[in-house]
């Protein structure tokens, strides 16, 4: 007796959409988070405040347990942070220069130049 051979993505289009809508969800919570996190570090006069270490560490825990929690929940949630991440990197890397991502990244130790 022959097993049945899986599911091509083709057979269960429900699945793509799921892992598409995870990886938007992780994308999405991906920016809030970061932004979340360094809404005490911004200053329209652009005098903001190096974070301490424990403020650093604390960004850093709650962002590995946001990962943890999305890719328990689905894979692809998780790689859709990580995206997330790395798009507002390089978004603000391309338009601000080398000091660009720290408006958003030095809550995670992001030296400034």
């Amino acid at each position: 007796m022959s097993q049945p051979a899986p599911p091509t993505p083709s057979e269960n289009p429900g699945a793509t959409l799921a892992e598409i809508g995870a990886f938007l969800l992780g994308f999405v919570i991906a920016i809030v988070i970061d932004f979340v996190l360094s809404a005490n570090q911004f200053s329209f006069q652009g005098t903001s405040s190096s974070p301490d270490l424990g403020e650093v560490v604390v960004a850093w825990v709650v962002t590995a347990v946001a990962f943890a929690v999305l890719y328990k929940m689905h894979r692809w949630a998780g790689y859709g942070m990580l995206g997330g991440f790395v798009t507002l990197f390089l978004l603000l890397a391309v338009t601000g220069g080398a000091l660009g991502p720290y408006t958003c990244f030095s809550i995670y130790g992001y030296p400034r130049l």
